[in-house]
Order: structure tokens, then sequence, then C-alpha cells
């Protein structure tokens, strides 16, 4: 399904301008356009038609970390990536955006794009992938847009702003979020770092071991849990001390955001896949007896 036309000015304009920064990679030959040798991983960006990824193969994972549709940047492809857009629903519009994790840049060149008037942070521990987001994948930094190139909980302690929101989407090379950004200590400092009514959002895979521990531990410092499952693997969950939504809620608000922006996937679908905090133990059945994750 093909991006459908802008709401405004500025967005018709931004769509043409990212659509000519892909312009040259679109007319490359299918296979790898960039491969990369490092000590830990492998970065390598593969094009294949119109589907474009960025992969960060190692000796113990293989790690695709962003897939984008040359025809139709602005299409999220990545399920849990849709489902991060539920985060609207509390922070219509957000002021300020926290995101952990650039990979390929999708979520923050979608989320640029329709929040006109919104500032978002972006921060990034390799940046050969920023490099490469920039290079390949159509993200541009502007005074709306910022990358920096630190560790995501560094960056924080060293940061006053206040975030409406923020994305964790961190992962290394072995699959899995470094520990300490799935800590009780690391989730206190996001909340401090949140607005009164912030959201926090974290790409978790639910077929981990600790999958149900991490869970636990995001519930001992937000009120409110929701989780949208999705068929990648990945989860989608949501923390908040904002007002308690329903499923209704959500599920409105995503099919009157859908039409409103004209998004080119199904935000409504994802909504209705959501858990709402009071069917948790249904999902997570031994989340009362789970562990809660601190700092070693």
């Amino acid at each position: 399904m093909l991006n459908t036309m802008p709401q405004t000015t500025w967005q018709q304009q931004n769509y043409e301008a990212i659509m000519a920064r892909l312009e040259w990679v679109r007319a490359q030959p299918d296979g790898f356009i960039f491969q990369q040798i490092l000590p830990q991983h492998i970065v390598m960006v593969h094009k294949h038609g119109t589907r474009l990824s960025l992969a960060m193969p190692c000796p113990v994972a293989d790690m695709v970390q962003s897939v984008m549709n040359l025809a139709d940047p602005l299409n999220l492809t990545a399920p849990y990536n849709q489902a991060f857009l539920l985060a609207l629903a509390w922070q219509p519009q957000p002021a300020h955006i926290f995101t952990a994790g650039v990979g390929g840049g999708s979520l923050p060149l979608v989320l640029h794009h329709y929040l006109p008037e919104t500032q978002l942070d972006c921060v990034e521990l390799d940046e050969l992938v920023c490099e490469m987001a920039q290079k390949y994948f159509g993200l541009q930094p502007d005074h709306r847009l910022t990358i920096t190139i630190q560790e995501a909980r560094t960056y924080l302690s060293q940061t006053s702003h206040p975030y409406d929101i923020m994305f964790i989407d961190v992962f290394m090379g072995n699959g899995l979020t470094p520990y300490p950004l799935v800590t009780q200590e690391f989730y206190q400092l996001c909340q401090q770092r949140l607005t009164k009514n912030g959201v926090i959002v974290i790409n978790m895979p639910h077929d981990e071991a600790a999958y149900t521990d991490k869970v636990k531990t995001l519930q001992s410092i937000f009120q409110h849990i929701y989780i949208c499952r999705v068929e990648m693997g990945n989860s989608a969950v949501i923390g908040t001390n904002s007002n308690l939504l329903t499923r209704s809620d959500i599920i409105e608000w995503a099919r009157q955001w859908q039409t409103a922006q004209r998004l080119p996937f199904s935000l409504l679908k994802r909504a209705q896949l959501l858990t709402h905090p009071s069917d948790l133990l249904e999902l997570l059945p031994h989340l009362p007896e789970a562990t809660i994750l601190h700092d070693r």
C-alpha cells in the first residue's frame, strides 16, 4: 500500500525530500550495497527490489535491525514499531520524545514526519549504524531531530530534559537488550525524565527466558502496563503512571488518528491486539512471582 497524500504542505515537501534522498538507493542493483566487518559484528545493508534491510549478524545471532520499503518509506514494516505509536493515545501532541536505538531510523523518520511540532532526541551507541541510517535509509537530522552517539543510560543521567514519550529499542549482537537497560534502577531514571503523564515503550522479545521478569521490573515503577505482542516474536510493552485508558479508548483513538493521518499501515490492528492491564495475568500468569531485576 503506497503512502497517501500528506496532510500539510510541509509534510508533502518532507515526503518528497525523503523520496529524493532515497532515489540513488532505489537505483542500486540488488544485493549487498554495504558491508563492513567490526570486532563484534558485521554491518550490512542489503537491497532486494524495494526491500532495504540493515543487518548486524554476529557469531551467535543473525540480527536484522531495520527493514524499509523504498517505494513507501513512511510505511513502518516492523509490527512492533507500528505498535510503538500507540503511546500517542496518552500523549497525542508530545513536545519532546526520546528514542534509544536508531537502527535504520524508520521510527524517527516516521515520528518526524507525522509530528511536525515535536522535538526528537535519538541516542545510538554505534556510530556506523547512524551513518547507515542517514546514507541509505533517508534519515536526516535537523533542528527537531538530533542524534547523539552515546550509551542511552549515560545520556539520560546527564540530561535534564523532560520527555513526554520514551522509546527503548536497544539490542546487542546476541539479540538481548543490555542488562543496564532492563533494571529497576534504569526504569526509575526513565520515570524521573518523563513528564507527569509520560509514557515509556520498550521492545521486548517475548520468547526470552527473562521476559516476565522484565515486565515485572517495569511494573514496579509504572502503575499501568499494556502489552502488544506482534508476529515477529516481539512485544511493545507500554508503561505509564498516567490515566488508565480502556481498550475501547485506545482502539477508538487509533481509528481516528489512522484516518486523520492516512497511515499506510494499520495502527488499528495493533490497538486491537493490545493487552489491557486488567488482563495482564491471563497473558503472564507467573507475573506475581517473577523477579524484579536490579543493577548488579
